[in-house]
């Protein structure tokens, strides 16, 4: 199991883990997740995540952040037309903050 930061999130990188059989967990890059896949998010589908960051450690319940997840698939594409298109697991986290802040 590999653990990292976004940068190995490239198709080349991705294409040889999978070859490898490595299985990976980081980050997508922001860039790579585009505003309409978090805007069309079924948050009714959304598992709530029982986590309280520490900033909202000392507020009530009804004041704290939420974090929900869902999980999809995603496809990435070669730079080349022969290339096979990969698909990976993905998790996409919702967090009531961030929705507040866009």
């Amino acid at each position: 199991m590999m653990v990292a930061d976004s940068k190995p999130v490239s198709y080349s990188y991705v294409a040889a883990l999978l070859r490898a059989g490595v299985q990976f967990i980081a980050p997508s890059p922001a860039a790579q997740v585009k505003d309409e896949v978090y805007a069309a998010l079924d948050l009714t589908r959304a598992t709530t995540v029982d986590w309280v960051p520490g900033s909202d450690a000392g507020k009530a319940a009804v004041r704290r952040e939420s974090y929900r997840v869902l999980e999809d698939t995603h496809s990435l594409k070669g730079a080349r037309k022969s290339d096979p298109e990969l698909t990976v697991r993905r998790i996409l986290v919702h967090s009531t903050a961030n929705a507040a802040g866009q």
